[in-house]
C-alpha cells in the first residue's frame, strides 16, 4: 500500500482528497511516493546536520529546507534506488 510509512496526518490528507474527488486513487499513490521521497531527504539532511527535528532544521536553514529546494534531491534518490 502506498500510504504505509507516511505520517497519519499525511495519510488523512491524501485520503480526504480522494473521498472529496479532488484527486484519483492513482494520483494519491503518486503524491504518496513523492512525499515518501521528500521525507527520506529530510531525514538525511537532519542526520547530516546532527539535528533532532525538522523544525530545528527549518528554523536554522529556512532557505534550504523549502520543498522546492529539496525536490531536486528526490530525483537523485529515485535514480539511486533504481540502481540498488
Amino acid at each position: 500500500m502506498k500510504l504505509q510509512g507516511l505520517p497519519e496526518s499525511t495519510r488523512f490528507e491524501l485520503l480526504s482528497e480522494v473521498v472529496s474527488d479532488s484527486i484519483t486513487v492513482k494520483d494519491m499513490a503518486k503524491k504518496a511516493e513523492c512525499v515518501k521521497r521528500l521525507l527520506v531527504v529530510q531525514k538525511e539532511l537532519m542526520a547530516q546536520l546532527s539535528l533532532s527535528s525538522w523544525e530545528d532544521a527549518d528554523r536554522l536553514y529556512p532557505q534550504h529546507t523549502r520543498e522546492s529546494a529539496l525536490q531536486s534531491f528526490t530525483g537523485t534518490l529515485k535514480r539511486l534506488q533504481a540502481v540498488f
